[in-house]
């Protein structure tokens, strides 16, 4: 100890240890500018850091972050800057100062997090506002369950294509998976999501935004004559099976003369069930009337049309049209749909 610390202030005392028991002994409201000189002024990091552990000022912690020589010491101001931020936006008794908080915060997951457990609209709301990230924005829909006005906007702003297919694959809510489905553009996108999403709606969203998709028009040479008109008949049936189908396309090499549907032909389609007989059901297409013949062959299970029970033997007609189909593609998928049968 030398001379002079018989006439200094512990905190100001020539060894770093005294001056660490001194600054332990100040609190934050009664000792905030001793607090604020030890923790910009002092030379040893570890009295510095012991004074950090007593502001309570977001300010002076954002200075530290930014010009304290020791980068821990940068560090631990940073963080615990965002903590008494946080802790502010949270705040039920004080919308004002939560408001600043939130103005304060960069952070993008911080941001989400205060936009989902916040008890205050103003401020769940000025936190969406900020954050700028798909992949958060998609955290407050999927976390946002108390708000759905708030999860309605959260999913608007998303623009990336693989966020929203996840959303609508995953999600439960009806809205949500509805909206997804809605900005969705990509033909393939879309075909994924009728594979894999668990929520019907997003399913039969899906297969509408399909089903209202223009084939792409064949390229023309100059100066020949436009080929001939095939016969509007469809090429496939697209057969779902389970209750989070699957399904693939099964060819109708002869639709009017039809076919036998069953386990060993589905298989060879990549699906596999046992509750499918070998020979489910047969299914010809009526050119005529613009529409599927349907009879189940005394299958095990037994078969649904348009959600009611086929009598095995008797043959019934699906999806009556007013003219045949427009093309072969919409046909297929709507037969299918309705036939989600044992198959």
């Amino acid at each position: 100890m030398g001379f002079l610390d018989l006439f200094r202030p512990k905190w100001k005392h020539s060894d770093p240890a005294v001056r660490i028991e001194a600054v332990k002994e100040f609190t934050a409201e009664d000792d905030a500018s001793l607090l604020a000189q030890v923790v910009r002024q002092d030379s040893d990091a570890r009295v510095r850091r012991t004074a950090l552990k007593k502001i309570a000022d977001p300010g002076l912690l954002d200075e530290l972050a930014q010009r304290d020589p020791d980068e821990s010491l940068r560090k631990d101001a940073a963080d615990k800057a965002v903590e008494l931020l946080v802790s502010a936006a949270l705040q039920d008794g004080d919308e004002a100062r939560a408001l600043t908080a939130v103005g304060r915060i960069s952070a993008q997951r911080t941001l989400a997090d205060i936009a989902v457990r916040s008890s205050l609209e103003s401020v769940r709301s000025a936190a969406l506002r900020q954050i700028s990230d798909d992949r958060c924005r998609a955290e407050v829909v999927r976390r946002g369950t108390g708000d759905s006005a708030l999860r309605t906007r959260a999913l608007a702003a998303i623009t990336d294509t693989d966020i929203l297919r996840d959303l609508a694959c995953s999600d439960a809510v009806k809205e949500v998976v509805v909206m997804a489905v809605g900005k969705l553009t990509e033909r393939e996108t879309l075909e994924a999501v009728l594979r894999k999403a668990k929520s019907k709606a997003a399913r039969s969203a899906a297969q509408e935004k399909l089903d209202a998709m223009s084939p792409q028009p064949a390229g023309k040479a100059v100066g020949t004559s436009p080929a001939p008109r095939a016969p509007r008949v469809p090429g496939a049936l697209v057969v779902f099976c389970g209750d989070a189908p699957r399904y693939a396309a099964c060819p109708l090499t002869d639709p009017q003369k039809g076919m036998v549907l069953g386990r060993d032909v589905l298989v060879g389609l990549g699906i596999h069930d046992e509750r499918i007989s070998r020979q489910h059901v047969h299914i010809e297409f009526k050119e005529s009337e613009g529409c599927f013949l349907v009879r189940d062959l005394g299958s095990r299970n037994g078969s649904f049309l348009n959600a009611e029970p086929l009598r095995s033997g008797v043959t019934r007609r699906s999806l009556m049209t007013t003219s045949p189909p427009q093309r072969s593609e919409r046909a297929a998928r709507s037969t299918s749909a309705a036939q989600r049968t044992s198959l």
